[in-house]
C-alpha cells in the first residue's frame, strides 16, 4: 500500500496521542489507460488499504453561481402556487362554448378535448378541459362564477408543479448519496433527500464550515468559489494583519507543519470538502450537500494520514478564536478521523469549548466494523453535547461493508446516525489523474536505454514486464530480489525550477511483488543533486500493473532535482520485485474527482446539513441543530440497534424538523448524598441535542446520552433537600413534574468496607509510578506519577469503592472511569498537604463486578504547581477480584478446524492444544472485564489473529527462541462489564526466525466467568 511522503520534512515526535484518518492514507492513485489527461476528469476508486483505480469521464467547465451579498440562498421552487382555474366540461361541449364561458371579465387561455375526438379511426368522447384566468376577479370569485356555467362538471385551481431542485453539475448522477435512483444495485431513495432540501434552501455564503483534516486543495475549480478567504489578512505580505497569531492565514492554518498554508498533500481533506460544499449548480463536476457555504481549511494530518491530538486542539482553538473574536460565522467542524487510543481530556475539552462557541462537531465513527460502545473510537465517542457521531451506510441503507474486514463502526450509544459512506464521488487534488506521456516536462518510457538513470546492481532494463513499448526497469531481472537488499535507481539531474508548487506531479507505472509490510519500494526526491533525500512515500505488497502519482514538494522544484526508486528488503521471503515504466513529471490541471469509501465520507453529509440549517435558521443554537438532525432521520430496520436514532440522515427532514420537548419519565435512583457523585439513570423521551442537565440550579457533574430515551448522569454536590432534575435539549427544557424529583440527603449509609493497600497485587498499573515510603501513608507507602499513559485499574465484586490518596499544592487532576464510562475528573490539589484523604468514591452501586480506572491527565487547577496524582489505598465494600484460570479442556471453549492435544507436565493443566491448518480457531465467551491468553512460546510457533467482540483483529506472535510454558501471551484491554467474545485464529504467517506457523492455547485467565 502506498504511504504518503513527508513533503515538508520529518515531523518531530511529540509524545502525544496520534490520530489516524478514518478512511485512507493513500496518495498515489492507480490510473487506467485513457486519453491525455488535460482533456478529462478522473474518477478514483478507493477501498480501505487498496490503491484507487482511475477511469475517465468528461466534464464541462462552468462559472460558479453567485448570490446577493448578505441574503441566504432560499429557493422558491416547490412552493405551491396557482395560475388561473381549470374547468372540466361535459364531453360534448364545443370549443366555442368553452371560450364564451369566460365572459367579459376573464380569459380562456387553453382548451383540451373539446367536442368529439377521433382516436385510431374511432370516435370517442373524453373530458373537455379549459384554463381560465382573470385580472379582475380573484381566483375564488372566478371559480365561483364558472361553477354556475351550464355544462360545467368540476372547477379546480391550476397549481404549478416543479421537479425537486436538480443541479446541472455533470457528475450529479454519480452522487447516489444525494439522490439515489436505484442504479447499480441500489435502493431508490436510499439517500439523504438533498434535492428536496434544495427546494427550501441551497446555502448561504456567510456560513462557514471548518474542514479539520489533511488540508484542502483550495485551487480546485469546484471548490475555489466556496473557499473561505480571511478578510482580515493581506496575502503574502508576511504580516499577521488580523493579529490572531498567524501570519498569512488566508485559507486557514496548518498545525501539522506549523505554518499557514493548509494545502492538501493527501487528498482526504479535499474529498471531504467536496461532499460538504463543492459549488452546486455551476455546470462543473460534482455538488456538495450545501451549494453555497465557505470552507475553512484546517490541516493537522500529514501526507501519511496521521496527526496528533495537540495539533488538532490547536486547530480547533483557531476556529473558536476566529468565530468568537473575529466574527467568522463558523457553524461546524468536520472531523473525518479518529483514534482508538486513550481518552484525551484536553481534546474533549477543546471540542466542548467549540460547542459552547456555537460550533457543531461532526465526527466519523471509524472503519473497524466494531462496536464503539465497547471499544471507543475518539473523538466520535466523547460525551460532548455538540458531537454528532456518524456511521457509514451503503446504497441499500445498510451498514457499509468496505471489504477486507473493514466496515463502518457502530454503537447504540456512541454512534448517533448513519449517512452515505460507500463509493462516494467527490473532489480530489489533480495529481490523481496524471498519466505520464510523451511531451511532458520529463518522460521516459525506457525505450531509449538507461541514459536518464544511474542504476545500482541488479537494477537493469528488461523486456519481461512493461506497460508500453518493449522495455521497463526491473530490480531483479530474470528472478527474485535478494534478502537484505538496499539498491537504488536514480534519475539524472532535472531542471524543475520555476514550476508551481502544489501543481507539479510525478507519475510512474509499476507492477509489484514485494513481501507485504516487510519489503518496500521507497520513492525519494532531492532538490540538491542527491546530497540529501526526502521520502515521497513507499509501496509494498503485491499489485498488478498500475499508475501511481504524487505532487512534488516545493523544495524539490530546483535546477538540481532528482528522483530515486530504492528497493529495501528484510532477511527473509523474497519475490519477483518491481517493474517500472513510463516515468514522467508534468504540471497538473486544476481539478479532479475520486470515489472513496469510509465513515470519513459519511460525516461530511452531516456537516453540510448543519450548514444548510444555519443558512435557513441562523439564530438556532447548537443543540437545536443537532436535535433537528437526529429527530428527522429515516429509520431503517437494518440500522436499528446500531446507532442512537436507528436511522440514516435525511437533510430535507432536518430542515423541516421541530424536535419535541424532552420529557422525564423516571430518575433512578431518586436520592443521593449531598456530596454528589451518584450515578443516575434518566429515562423519558425527546433527548435529542441534549445541551445540559441540572439538579436544581446546579449543572450535573457529567452526563452521557445513551439514546433519545435514556441518559446517565452524575449528580453534583448540592444542599440537602428536594430538587428537580432538568434536561435541556433541542426541543427546550423539561417541565417540572413529580417524575423528575431528586432528593439530596445528608448521608447515604455506606456498607462496611475493607481497606486494600496500593501494594495489593490485584491492582493493575500502567506507566511508571514511583513509590514513596513514610508512616504518614495508610500502609506505609503510596505511589505517585506525572507521566502520560499512567493509570491504575481496580476490579472488584461489590457495591462501593473509595479512593484514598494524598492531596498537595503540587498535585493535578485525574480522570475516573467506572465500568467504561468516564465519570468525572478528580482534583488532588490542596493549598496544604493532606494524607490518607478520601478524594473520591463511587457512591453505592448495584451489586456485581465493577471496574474503576484512574488515569493521569496532565491537567491542573490554577494555582497548583504540578500535575502529579497519587494512590494510597482503596476502601471497598466487597472484595478485589483476581483472575480465574480456565484450562483449555473446559467444554465452554469453542474449537473449530484441526487442533491436536499434547500432554505436558509443563502446561498449566497438564496439556495444551496446537493447530497448523487453515480454518483453525478457538472462541472464548465470557462475562467480565478482561481475558488473558496463556500459551506456550517456542521457535516453531507463528502468528495468530485475535479479535474482541468482532472488532479489528490484532496479531499475536507465539515465537520465542527457546520453549517457554504458561506464558501470558496477550490480554484484552479492560472492557465494559458484560458479555464478551474473544476469537483466536490461525493465520499461517510467522516471523522470519520461526521454523513453523503453529499456534497453541494452554488456558485462559478471566476477570469474570466463562459462559
Amino acid at each position: 500500500m502506498w504511504r504518503a511522503r513527508l513533503a515538508r520534512g520529518a515531523r518531530p515526535a511529540h509524545g502525544r496521542s496520534v490520530i489516524v484518518v478514518a478512511l485512507f492514507a493513500a496518495v498515489f492513485v492507480a490510473v487506467l489507460p485513457a486519453a491525455g489527461w488535460a482533456e478529462r476528469k478522473s474518477l478514483a476508486v478507493e477501498q480501505p488499504g487498496v490503491l484507487r483505480q482511475v477511469s475517465a469521464v468528461s466534464a464541462e467547465d462552468g462559472a460558479p453561481s453567485v448570490k446577493a451579498p448578505g441574503a441566504p440562498a432560499v429557493s422558491t421552487r416547490g412552493v405551491a402556487r396557482t395560475e388561473g382555474v381549470i374547468v372540466e366540461f361535459a364531453p360534448e361541449t364545443s370549443k366555442a362554448a368553452m371560450v364564451r364561458a369566460a365572459g367579459a371579465d376573464a380569459v380562456c387561455e387553453r382548451v383540451v378535448g373539446a367536442g368529439e375526438q377521433r382516436v385510431a379511426g374511432a370516435k370517442r368522447r373524453g373530458p373537455a378541459l379549459a384554463v381560465y384566468s382573470s385580472k379582475v376577479l380573484t381566483k375564488e370569485q372566478l371559480q365561483d362564477r364558472l361553477r354556475r356555467v351550464p355544462g360545467v362538471v368540476r372547477v379546480s385551481p391550476n397549481n404549478v408543479n416543479t421537479v425537486c431542485e436538480i443541479p446541472d453539475d455533470p457528475l450529479f448522477r454519480e452522487l447516489w448519496g444525494l439522490h439515489n435512483t436505484g442504479a447499480e444495485g441500489g435502493t431508490a431513495d436510499a439517500d439523504v433527500d438533498a434535492p428536496e432540501a434544495w427546494d427550501v434552501v441551497a446555502g448561504d455564503s456567510d456560513v462557514v464550515v471548518a474542514v479539520l483534516d489533511s488540508g484542502v486543495a483550495y485551487t480546485h475549480s469546484d471548490l475555489v468559489a466556496n473557499m473561505w478567504v480571511n478578510p482580515g489578512e493581506i496575502p503574502g505580505d508576511g504580516l499577521d494583519n488580523d493579529q490572531n497569531g498567524y501570519v498569512d492565514d488566508v485559507y486557514g492554518i496548518d498545525t501539522y507543519s506549523n505554518d499557514s498554508d493548509p494545502w492538501d498533500e493527501l487528498g482526504h481533506g479535499t474529498h471531504v470538502a467536496g461532499t460538504i460544499a463543492a459549488a452546486g449548480n455551476n455546470a462543473e463536476g460534482v455538488t456538495g450537500v450545501v451549494w453555497r457555504a465557505k470552507i475553512m481549511a484546517l490541516r493537522f494530518l500529514g501526507p501519511d494520514g496521521s496527526g496528533d491530538d495537540f495539533s488538532a486542539i490547536e486547530a480547533i482553538k483557531y476556529a473558536i478564536d476566529m468565530k468568537r473574536d473575529h466574527g467568522v460565522n463558523i457553524v461546524a467542524i468536520n472531523a473525518s478521523w479518529g483514534s482508538s487510543g486513550q481518552y484525551d481530556t484536553a481534546l474533549a475539552d477543546a471540542i466542548q469549548a467549540a460547542g459552547e462557541a456555537g460550533i457543531v462537531f461532526c465526527a466519523a465513527a471509524g472503519n473497524a466494523a466494531a462496536d464503539i460502545d465497547k471499544n471507543p473510537w475518539y473523538p466520535a465517542a466523547y460525551p460532548c453535547f455538540n458531537i454528532i457521531s456518524v456511521g457509514a451506510s451503503d446504497r441499500q441503507d445498510r451498514k457499509a461493508d468496505f471489504g477486507g474486514g473493514a466496515g463502518s463502526n457502530y454503537g447504540a450509544s456512541n454512534v448517533d446516525l448513519f449517512a452515505p459512506g460507500k463509493d462516494i464521488l467527490s473532489t480530489f487534488p489533480a495529481y490523481s489523474a496524471y498519466r505520464p506521456q510523451l511531451g511532458d516536462l520529463f518522460f521516459d518510457d525506457m525505450e531509449s536505454g538507461a541514459g536518464n538513470w544511474v542504476a545500482q546492481s541488479p537494477w537493469a532494463i528488461t523486456t519481461e514486464v512493461r506497460v508500453s513499448g518493449t522495455s521497463a526497469w526491473s530490480d531483479s531481472p530474470g528472478g527474485k530480489y535478494a534478502n537484505n537488499a538496499n539498491v537504488a535507481l536514480t534519475s539524472r539531474s532535472l531542471d524543475l525550477s520555476g514550476l508551481p508548487s502544489h501543481d507539479t506531479v510525478l507519475g510512474f507505472w509499476a507492477t509489484l511483488a514485494l513481501e507485504t509490510d516487510y519489503d518496500f519500494l521507497m520513492v525519494e526526491v532531492s532538490g540538491d543533486g542527491g546530497t540529501s533525500w526526502a521520502p515521497l512515500g513507499y509501496l509494498t505488497g503485491f499489485r498488478s500493473g498500475a499508475y501511481y502519482n504524487a505532487e512534488l514538494p516545493s523544495q524539490v522544484l530546483t535546477d538540481r532535482a532528482k528522483i530515486r526508486f530504492r528497493l529495501v528488503s528484510d532477511g527473509s521471503i523474497t519475490a519477483d520485485g518491481v517493474y517500472l515504466d513510463d516515468v514522467g513529471i508534468a504540471v497538473a490541471p486544476l481539478s479532479d474527482y475520486a470515489y472513496s469509501s469510509g465513515t470519513s465520507m459519511a460525516a461530511p453529509y452531516v456537516t453540510g446539513t448543519v450548514a444548510l440549517l444555519a443558512s435557513l435558521a441562523p439564530a438556532d443554537s447548537v443543540a437545536q441543530r443537532v436535535g433537528k438532525i437526529l429527530a428527522s432521520v429515516d429509520t431503517k430496520a437494518a440500522l436499528t440497534g446500531l446507532c442512537q436514532t436507528g436511522g440514516r440522515l435525511n437533510v430535507a427532514g432536518a430542515l423541516a424538523a421541530s424536535p419535541p420537548p424532552p420529557v422525564i419519565q423516571s430518575v433512578i435512583p431518586a436520592s443521593g448524598p449531598t456530596s454528589g457523585g451518584t450515578q443516575v439513570t434518566i429515562t423519558g423521551s425527546g433527548f435529542l441535542g441534549v445541551s445540559g442537565v441540572s439538579f436544581g440550579e446546579v449543572a450535573a457533574t457529567s452526563y452521557r446520552v445513551l439514546s433519545p430515551t435514556k441518559l446517565t448522569v452524575v449528580s453534583p454536590p448540592h444542599a440537602e433537600g428536594l430538587v428537580q432534575v432538568r434536561v435541556t435539549a433541542a426541543g427546550g427544557p423539561t417541565s417540572d413534574t413529580p417524575a423528575d424529583d431528586f432528593t439530596y440527603i445528608y448521608s447515604v449509609p455506606i456498607p462496611p468496607t475493607t481497606r486494600y493497600e496500593q501494594t495489593d497485587a490485584r491492582l493493575v498499573w500502567t506507566g511508571v509510578w514511583t513509590t514513596s515510603y513514610s508512616s504518614v501513608y495508610s500502609g506505609g507507602s503510596h505511589r505517585y506519577v506525572n507521566a502520560s499513559g499512567a493509570s491504575v485499574t481496580v476490579i472488584f465484586n461489590g457495591t462501593y469503592l473509595a479512593w484514598i490518596a494524598k492531596r498537595s499544592p503540587a498535585y493535578g487532576r485525574a480522570r475516573v472511569t467506572v465500568d467504561g464510562t468516564a465519570i468525572s475528573e478528580v482534583d488532588l490539589y490542596s493549598p496544604s498537604t493532606g494524607y490518607k484523604k478520601k478524594v473520591w468514591d463511587t457512591g453505592v452501586l448495584a451489586p456485581g463486578l465493577h471496574t474503576v480506572r484512574i488515569q493521569w491527565t496532565g491537567q491542573r487547577t490554577v494555582p497548583s504547581g504540578g500535575t502529579n496524582i497519587s494512590v494510597d489505598a482503596f476502601d471497598v465494600a466487597g472484595s478485589l477480584k483476581s483472575s480465574t484460570r480456565y484450562e483449555q479442556t473446559d467444554p465452554r471453549l469453542l474449537w473449530s478446524g484441526s487442533w491436536s492435544s499434547v500432554s505436558s507436565s509443563y502446561s498449566s493443566g497438564g496439556s495444551f492444544r496446537y493447530a497448523n491448518k487453515p480454518g483453525s480457531s478457538v472462541t472464548v465467551n465470557f462475562s467480565g472485564v478482561r481475558l488473558s491468553l496463556i500459551a506456550k512460546k517456542a521457535p516453531n510457533y507463528g502468528i495468530a489473529r485475535v479479535s474482541v467482540d468482532g472488532g479489528a483483529p490484532v496479531s499475536v506472535d507465539f515465537y520465542s527462541s527457546s520453549a517457554l510454558y504458561k506464558q501470558k501471551l496477550w490480554s484484552t484491554p479492560f472492557l465494559v462489564p458484560g458479555d464478551h467474545t474473544v476469537t483466536v485464529t490461525w493465520t499461517g504467517t510467522k516471523r522470519s526466525a520461526a521454523t513453523s506457523t503453529n499456534i497453541n492455547l494452554d488456558a485462559v485467565d478471566v476477570l469474570g466467568t466463562l459462559r
